[in-house]
Order: C-alpha cells, then structure tokens, then sequence
C-alpha cells in the first residue's frame, strides 16, 4: 500500500479559512439564506434546506458564500462533543452564507478530497479533539485548525475511502427521504379520515383513556443513575433513550446502562412505538416515536411518555398533526426555559374515535408504519456499519 503522507491541515486549503457573519436579528427575515449553527449540527451534509435569511452587501455575499465541497466547522458548543463539529455542503442551488460561529474551509481538489475529510472529522480519533478550549463554551480557533496535523493518502485512495463512506450515507438519506414521504401520507390519510370528517369522534380527557403517561423516574432522580451510564459500553445493551437520540437517528453516542439502572427506571421502561414528547426546552412539544431497537430501553428525563395500546398510531398523528401541536403550545410556560407539566397535558381535551372506526384505520395505517419501522432498522444497521468502518479506513487498516 502506498504510504500516507502527513501535513499541516491548511497546507491543503485553496483560500484561507474564514469565520462567517454576524446578523442581529432585527435584520434577519429577507435577504438570503444563511447557515446557522442549527443548520450545521442537524445536518452532517447540507443541502438547499429551508434556512434563515439575512441581507448582504456586495462584498459579504463574496466574502462568505459557501460553494460545494466547502467544510463548515462549529467554533462553539455548549458540550464538548459538537466543538469542531464538521460538516461538508452538498447542494448550493442558490447564494448562501454561513453564520459568525462557523468556520468555513475550501481545499486544493489538486491535494485533498473535501468529502475524504469530511469523514475524516467525523472520526472519534481525529486530531481535532486536541485543540479545543474549554471555556464558558467548548470551541476551537480557526489558527489552531490550521496548524493541526492531518494524514494525506494519495488523491485516488481518499476518493475510495469516501465512496465507500458516502455510498451508506446515501442509503441512510434516501431511506430518511422516503420516511418523511410516507409521514406526510400518513397526515393526508389522517386528516381525510378523522378532520375533514369528525362525526364519529367523541371529546375526552388524556387522563381518562387507558394509557400510561410518564415522567421519567416515579421515585429517585436522574443523580440516582449517574454513576452507573457507560458511554459506548459493549458490556451490556440497556439503552438510555435521549432526545437527542432521535436527532443522530441512533446513530452514535447512544448511552448504554447497567441491568440495575435499567431495573431501577421500571416506570421508565420502553418496549418499541411509544409515543415520546418533549417537554422542557428549546424543542418542547416535538413528537417522536420510540424506535425498535431489540434492546432493553429507558426513556431520559424532560419527557412524556404515551402507551396508548389501539390508540398509539391516532395520537402519534393527532400531536404531529397542526392542531395537536396547537394544543401542546397552548400548555407552554416560560420563555427562557419553556416547558408544560404532566397535569396540564393530562387535561387537554381531544377528539377520539369510536374503535370500530380506529380498527379500521389502524389496518390501513399498519403497512405504512412498518415500512418507516423498516427504514429505520435498515438506517441503524448501515450507521453502524459506517462507524464501524470509519476509524479503520482513516487509518489505513482496511487497504481500498
């Protein structure tokens, strides 16, 4: 195998690296699109997604346009895993820029491969964990990232290792494409079946159906567990399930627990296709669905938790559906850390179908759901795949 040479990592830029724009936000609404830090950490790969705009003179729509291929790295993150998060731009249909926490890097395609190191950041054991600061917030500084070490593989070897890599990652996103597809029938054929027509729907409490709604721990707290989270353990496979969890598509960091802890959190316990709500922070009222892992699984602190037996697949669309979500805002308080309470949530009034018709529904609803099930099964086994992989091809143990 020819050898991997090593260099600075900004011997490989075309430009200089550059840190973005700061807009107030009195200016933002119209203009053109901007990347936020939002943007970059939901999006490992960035394509013409919905963003904010902001106006631009002549000079910042040069100076801070992203093109394809360019690395955006976040400057700063409240923890320490997303400080140097890196992600790579796929798609620039139309002018964008990038925000003032993000550093924007554009490589010589003559010496490096942009999506070869894209991967090769996304590794655990990338140098990038050496330079960041520990501050009021974790970060890195655009001088550092230029210094930093990088190992360089022939042009063609980077490109093979980046196929290999991408190919899964496309899979992951066309199974993700066809997910959101198959939810927005889901909305259609719910909105047709039980809003357009809602004469067989009875009004009713939350708390009078037959359903188990949960905070988390019912006796202990979160400190309780600490001690015993392992990060990354394959020593058991009890899985903490985190809103975050659902951001990553379980893809890495999941957080595994010993059988104690997992005994511990019994009112906790998830089985597969419980409806999770946020409901403390920034994404409070956001609907999940609980994945079928084939693991033991608890559910972490700030949210509540539905079993709703025959009415599982009707409330997981009533609460995504505009209404539902209507109904969540409602119970909302504060604004610096807004949240809705157990009491509350059980009070909301909703409409509920006779079960004849539910039945009905959930036969038709039943196909849908287990082709998303499928999808996400299929996404989980090709994430770990591509982890599995990614640190041994960046090191040269599986030759291409």
């Amino acid at each position: 195998m020819e050898e991997w040479k090593e260099c600075k990592f900004k011997d490989l830029y075309r430009i200089p690296s550059k840190n973005g724009l700061s807009k107030p936000s009195r200016v933002r609404g119209s203009g053109y699109k901007m990347i936020n830090m939002g943007e970059l950490f939901s999006n490992d790969r960035i394509y013409n997604i919905p963003m904010e705009l902001v106006p631009l003179t002549d000079t910042e729509k040069e100076n801070a346009k992203v093109e394809v291929n360019d690395l955006l790295f976040a400057r700063q993150s409240l923890i320490v895993e997303g400080a140097g998060k890196c992600s790579i731009v796929m798609e620039t249909d139309e002018l964008t820029v990038f925000e003032s926490h993000i550093i924007r890097v554009r490589l010589n395609p003559e010496l490096a491969y942009p999506p070869f190191f894209y991967y090769y950041f996304k590794n655990k054991n990338s140098p990038i964990r050496a330079i960041i600061q520990h501050c009021v917030q974790a970060g890195i500084k655009a001088s550092d990232l230029a210094e930093i070490n990088v190992k360089l593989p022939p042009l063609p070897i980077q490109q093979k290792i980046a196929a290999i890599l991408s190919s899964l990652d496309d899979k992951i996103e066309l199974n993700n494409k066809i997910n959101t597809n198959l939810e927005q029938q889901a909305q259609a054929l719910f909105k047709n079946w039980f809003v357009d027509n809602d004469s067989e729907l009875i009004e009713n409490e939350i708390g009078k159906m037959d359903i188990l709604i949960t905070d988390y721990v019912a006796n202990g707290s979160f400190k309780d567990l600490a001690d015993n989270v392992k990060y990354l353990s394959n020593e058991t496979d009890n899985v903490l399930i985190r809103l975050t969890d659902y951001n990553n598509n379980f893809s890495s960091d999941m957080v595994y627990i010993s059988d104690g802890s997992y005994n511990f959190l019994e009112k906790s316990k998830l089985f597969g296709d419980e409806i999770i709500i946020s409901n403390v922070g920034a994404n409070v009222g956001t609907v999940f669905r609980c994945p079928r892992l084939n693991k033991k699984m608890s559910l972490a602190p700030n949210s509540i938790m539905i079993r709703g037996g025959i009415y599982e697949h009707y409330l997981y669309l009533y609460f995504t559906s505009n209404y539902g979500q209507g109904l969540l805002k409602s119970i909302v308080t504060g604004s610096a850390q807004p949240k809705f309470n157990k009491t509350n949530f059980r009070s909301l009034k909703i409409k509920i179908p006779r079960e004849e018709k539910l039945k009905k529904f959930n036969s038709v609803y039943d196909s849908m759901h287990e082709k998303i099930i499928n999808n996400q099964n299929e996404n989980l086994h090709l994430a770990s795949l591509r982890n599995t992989l990614l640190p041994k091809l960046m090191n040269g143990e599986i030759e291409v």
